[in-house]
């Protein structure tokens, strides 16, 4: 039997949480309930057999209805994307010219007389 890579949808379904997730499906199988309605939605497709790729859908407050990379992944605003990345430089360089700049002593502390002489 050749095994086939998991979807990247599904990715969750092996891997380090493959024990938690067989757990979860004995669990369903022994009382679908007793799983939450989203696990059990992902079991049921896959005991109906839906190929790889097909069984995740988005919950309604995300964006009921569409596929996982429409509901996951904004659509790309390049104003938006050059404004971010202004934004970036603007406070990269806050961080690391602005000691430069700023007051170090705004009490005067270092021209402060304090031996009262």
């Amino acid at each position: 039997s050749t095994k086939t890579a998991p979807h990247p949808f599904e990715s969750f379904l092996s891997g380090t949480s493959s024990n938690y997730v067989e757990e979860m499906y004995a669990a369903y199988k022994a009382s679908p309930e007793s799983v939450h309605v989203s696990w059990r939605s992902v079991f049921a497709a896959m005991d109906k057999g839906v190929p790889a790729g097909a069984i995740f859908t988005p919950p309604p407050t995300i964006n009921a209805g569409a596929t996982l990379t429409s509901a996951a992944v904004a659509p790309a605003d390049a104003a938006a994307a050059q404004d971010h990345v202004k934004v970036m430089q603007l406070v990269q360089a806050f961080q690391s010219r602005g000691h430069n700049i700023c007051d170090l002593d705004p009490l005067g502390m270092y021209d402060a007389d304090l031996d009262g002489s």
